[in-house]
């Protein structure tokens, strides 16, 4: 036997499939992060820049010459005069921009946008905050470090709602979407006056909901709206799919095109919080949004990790970020433990879906993430701390970040708009992200669809991101890795998109101001 084995040689696999994503390069797919549409003059700028700079720099990389980077012109990422500032917001007379933002689905999706406008504009943006629905319980079990949702939490009483929250009226949904604000009587109020008395309206409606969103286009058909979502379209309406509930499901497609028209007419920006969810979007409703790199400026902790001395040498820690409820994480976890020798510089520690406040994240040196979903909000959170990240890479990716989506699967979330022409669709995105990505692990179709889709995964776009192939090859990347020179590059990615933001929504609140 032993003779017989050391004379096999194994063919080539018959099927070799690798599929990517061609609708958008890579190098587009980095550039549209907070300007797909490319629909402001910085937008399409940067497009210009970008594509002539790639090729400059493929060019370089293919001659034999030296790199003459000082031909490349100054950096396509610049962040706006300091008088642009200033000037866009005089528009509204000296006075702060009241943008009223509802914490209702999930505490760091929600925080996002409104927290980032008050970062950037602490003098120009004055934003309140309105804790109210079904979630509000794991908005305050679940948001780690955030002074905002302490303070809407604190002192609230757990049983019910308070009368202070909004209340929903009309029939629209049945109200099943939680409490929302009768229209007759707006509490979206702030002080007005040294008094106190008196209320002035926003002038910005800040949310995460489709369903919220579509209320403000319905009911405030004057209102700016900034909708950023993260869930998909049916997740909350897949009830009333199951249910054949065709009255409520009309009036939910009716308000989306409701939603789709406030865009249309200059009073909505509506964006996703990852390329993912825009495309799926896009082949589910034919409509192409923005999506908007999730900043976590509300996390104010920062990498700093902890050393303890071992016997002998000097042992840290690495974090695996993982849901402890998935097979192939235990396996992935009891492997990499069974093959660490004595002299591997870090302790391995799983969370096991845990709960863990940020500033204990921040001391450990690495955070390694066995994803499920093409995106997680707890990827930017972390990125924003600056701890290094290791990721897996393609070809574990594909097998991975489907599977939440496996699980819900058996939920009708994956409905399509009635008037969809599905035909052109299909030249667009050939793979269906909801249904092609739940075939057996077997099936081809099911192979290519997952492999595709994958490429539009954040953890294929973040920058500064380590990916490793497997459990040895994960070992070796973290026992010679440099994390203070990791943390210092993510910092400076960072403030990059940073100047991207700025840019993007000084030319998009324009129209408001």
């Amino acid at each position: 036997p032993g003779d017989l084995r050391r004379h096999v040689t194994l063919g080539q696999p018959r099927v070799q499939i690798e599929e990517r994503a061609s609708r958008l390069p890579p190098v587009e797919r980095m550039n549209r992060a907070v300007d797909p549409m490319c629909v402001t003059k910085w937008g399409q700028t940067a497009r210009i820049v970008m594509e002539r700079r790639s090729k400059l720099i493929e060019e370089f990389i293919a001659g034999s010459f030296r790199h003459h980077w000082h031909t490349l012109g100054p950096s396509w990422v610049q962040g706006p005069p300091p008088d642009k500032v200033e000037r866009q917001f005089a528009k509204v007379g000296g006075e702060r921009l009241r943008v009223l933002a509802f914490v209702s689905v999930h505490g760091s999706l929600d925080l996002e946008i409104p927290s980032l406008l008050e970062y950037m504009f602490p003098a120009h943006v004055n934003v309140k905050y309105l804790l109210f629905g079904e979630h509000t319980d794991k908005i305050c079990g679940n948001t780690q470090d955030s002074a905002v949702v302490h303070g809407l939490c604190k002192g609230r009483p757990a049983e019910a709602a308070s009368e202070a929250e909004m209340k929903w009226s009309g029939t629209m949904f049945e109200g099943r979407s939680g409490q929302l604000l009768s229209p007759r009587n707006p509490s979206l109020l702030f002080p007005s006056g040294r008094d106190g008395e008196g209320a002035l309206p926003p002038q910005i409606i800040a949310c995460t909901s489709w369903i919220e969103g579509i209320w403000v286009a319905r009911y405030f058909p004057e209102m700016p709206l900034l909708l950023n979502f993260g869930p998909p379209l049916l997740l909350h309406m897949s009830k009333d799919i199951t249910n054949n509930r065709r009255d409520i499901m009309d009036d939910f497609w009716l308000g989306l095109d409701q939603l789709y028209a406030h865009a249309e007419r200059g009073l909505a920006i509506i964006s996703a919080e990852s390329l993912f969810r825009a495309e799926q979007l896009l082949f589910q409703s034919g409509i192409e949004v923005p999506f908007l790199r999730p900043m976590s400026v509300w996390v104010n902790t920062t990498y700093s990790p902890k050393m303890t001395a071992g016997p002998g040498h000097v042992v840290g820690q690495v974090l695996i970020h993982n849901r402890g409820r998935l097979r192939y994480e235990t396996f992935f976890i009891e492997s990499l433990k069974h093959m660490v020798g004595s002299a591997f510089k870090y302790d391995i520690v799983p969370q096991q879906g845990r709960l863990m406040p940020f500033a204990e994240i921040a001391k450990f040196h690495a955070v390694v993430i066995l994803p499920w979903s093409p995106e997680l909000c707890i990827l930017r959170n972390i990125f924003k701390m600056r701890v290094p990240l290791f990721v897996p890479g393609r070809s574990l990716l594909r097998n991975m970040v489907h599977v939440m989506n496996q699980r819900l699967m058996p939920t009708p979330y994956f409905k399509r708009h009635p008037r969809l022409n599905t035909e052109s669709m299909a030249h667009i995105h050939p793979y269906d992200p909801f249904l092609d990505t739940a075939r057996p692990a077997a099936d081809p179709r099911g192979v290519a669809a997952r492999t595709y889709w994958a490429e539009y995964s954040e953890f294929l776009l973040v920058p500064c991101l380590r990916h490793f192939v497997s459990a040895a090859d994960l070992l070796i990347s973290l026992h010679s890795m440099e994390g203070l020179k990791i943390s210092v590059q993510m910092r400076a990615a960072y403030l990059q998109d940073m100047q991207e933001m700025r840019s993007f929504w000084l030319d998009s609140l324009a129209n408001w101001l």
